[in-house]
C-alpha cells in the first residue's frame, strides 16, 4: 500500500519476477472497465505477464462496495493458495484495506433511488443535508464534512433504510476482523514529498498525452453515467491535475465532471474534510489551482 505514484505497481511486478504471486488489486477505480488511463491501470502486457484480479470487473454504471471487496478477496485468496501461489494485495484504497483487516458491519446494499434523492438534496443545500445527519447520527456528522457527499449520502441512506444510525451499526461490526488468513503489510512511504509530487506531475502529463481527456469524455457520455464516473474525474484531477503547471487544460473536464455544481455560489466541490480546495475567484473559469492532498 502507499500513496499515488509511490511505486506500488512497479514493486509488485518486480516481486512477481521472483515469486509465484497473483496480484489482487485494492483500488476502487481499477475495478471499472473503460477507466484505464486516468487510473494508471496495468498495461495489457503486464496483465498478461502476471495474473491480476479485481480489475475490469464492472461497468461504470454498476456499484461496488467495501463489503463486496472483502467477500471477493476471501474467495480469491483461497483460490490462489489452492493453485500453490501467493496472493499479493496491491493498491491504495485504504477503506478497502481497513474493511478487510478490521471487519465491518452488515450494512444494507445501496438503494439507488434513495441515494439519488439524498444526493440531489445535497446538491441543493449541503449544509441542510449535513444537519439532517447531525440530528440522527451526531457522531457520523462530526467526522463527515458537509462537502463529502459520498460518505454523507451513505450515512443518511443507511439510517433511512434501517432506522438506526450508521455509527451504531458500524460499532456492532467492529472486532470481527480478519481470521481466514494473515496479512503481511508493506507500506511505501516516500521520504521526499517534493520528489513524489514531481513524479505525480510527470504521470499526469503522460496521461494527458495518452488521451486521458478523451477517455473521461467517453466515460461521461455512457448511458449509465453515475456518481461513480464523477468521483473518477474528481479523484484523478485532485490527485494528479493539481500538480500540473498548466491547470487550464483541465477546465473542460472540470466543467463536465462537476456539473451541476458549476453554478454553486461558493464553488462547492466534493472531497474529504481534510482536503482543502481552492478555485479561482471567478467561477466561470472553473480552474483548479491547488489541492491539499490527503495523504
Amino acid at each position: 500500500m502507499g500513496p499515488t505514484a509511490s511505486g506500488k505497481s512497479r514493486l509488485s511486478m518486480a516481486l512477481a519476477e521472483r515469486l509465484p504471486v497473483e496480484i489482487i488489486s485494492v483500488d476502487s477505480a481499477l475495478i471499472y472497465r473503460g477507466m484505464d488511463i486516468g487510473t494508471a491501470k496495468p498495461s495489457a502486457e503486464e496483465l498478461a505477464k502476471v495474473p491480476h484480479h479485481l480489475i475490469d470487473i464492472l461497468d461504470p454504471s454498476e456499484s461496488y462496495s467495501a463489503a463486496d471487496f472483502v467477500e471477493d478477496v476471501h474467495r480469491l485468496v483461497a483460490e490462489i493458495f489452492e493453485r500453490g501461489r501467493l496472493p499479493m494485495l496491491v493498491g491504495g484504497t485504504m477503506m478497502y484495506f481497513n474493511a478487510l483487516q478490521k471487519g465491518m458491519a452488515q450494512l444494507p446494499s445501496a438503494d439507488e433511488a434513495l441515494r439519488a434523492e439524498i444526493h440531489q438534496a445535497w446538491l441543493e443545500d449541503a449544509q441542510a443535508v449535513h444537519d439532517r445527519l447531525k440530528a440522527v447520527d451526531p457522531e457520523a456528522a462530526e467526522r463527515i464534512h458537509p462537502n463529502d457527499p459520498q460518505r454523507l449520502v451513505r450515512a443518511l441512506e443507511v439510517y433511512e433504510m434501517t432506522g438506526r444510525p450508521l455509527t451504531e451499526l458500524q460499532k456492532e461490526g467492529q472486532g470481527a476482523g480478519l481470521t481466514a488468513f494473515k496479512l503481511v503489510k508493506v507500506a511505501l512511504l516516500p521520504e521526499d514529498r517534493g520528489q513524489l509530487h514531481q513524479q505525480i506531475e510527470e504521470r499526469f502529463h503522460a496521461m494527458l498525452n495518452d488521451g486521458f481527456l478523451k477517455e473521461a469524455e467517453t466515460v461521461f457520455s455512457q448511458p449509465g453515467y453515475t456518481v461513480t464516473c464523477r468521483r473518477y474525474a474528481v479523484s484523478v484531477i485532485a490527485r494528479l491535475g493539481c500538480f500540473s503547471n498548466k491547470p487550464t487544460i483541465m477546465k473542460p473536464l472540470w466543467k463536465r465532471a462537476l456539473s451541476p455544481l458549476d453554478s454553486s455560489p461558493n464553488g462547492r466541490l466534493p472531497g474529504c474534510a481534510k482536503r482543502r480546495i481552492y478555485t479561482s475567484s471567478t467561477l466561470t473559469t472553473q480552474i483548479l489551482t491547488k489541492v491539499w492532498r490527503r495523504f
